[in-house]
């Protein structure tokens, strides 16, 4: 979301998938599960610290986005996906059903068509 804010002009397109970063999650009841990562991973990367917050930039944000959600995701539930859907302008959300939170990886063949799909009406629009 930063880089389509920062470069409108060069993102074409985003696909999203049980992202929170850039949103304030605990308005929407979301448990911050970064602390207690932190504790037990230390040197790990720099977005386990991060807090930006880009909710109310999101809006001029006009690249079609897809919004990829497992329904059974603890960590970035389907309550953020449906949020950021009305945040930004031009965004689809697809829920994964019974997806947890690594279901990108998990369930590849799933969720390949719809990131087709989106790319190809994307490149046509």
């Amino acid at each position: 979301m930063r880089a389509a804010l920062d470069f409108p002009g060069r993102i074409k397109h985003l696909v999203l998938a049980a992202t929170s970063g850039g949103l304030d999650t605990s308005r929407l009841g979301v448990v911050d599960w970064r602390p207690a990562w932190r504790k037990e991973h230390p040197s790990e990367p720099w977005w386990a610290d991060d807090r930006s917050n880009f909710e109310d930039r999101l809006a001029e944000i006009n690249a079609p986005t897809l919004l990829l959600w497992g329904e059974a995701d603890p960590i970035s539930p389907v309550v953020v996906g449906r949020y950021l859907k009305t945040l930004l302008p031009h965004a689809e959300l697809v829920l994964v059903p019974d997806g947890n939170h690594a279901f990108a990886r998990e369930r590849v063949d799933e969720i390949v068509p719809h990131i087709e799909r989106h790319l190809l009406e994307t490149r046509e629009s």
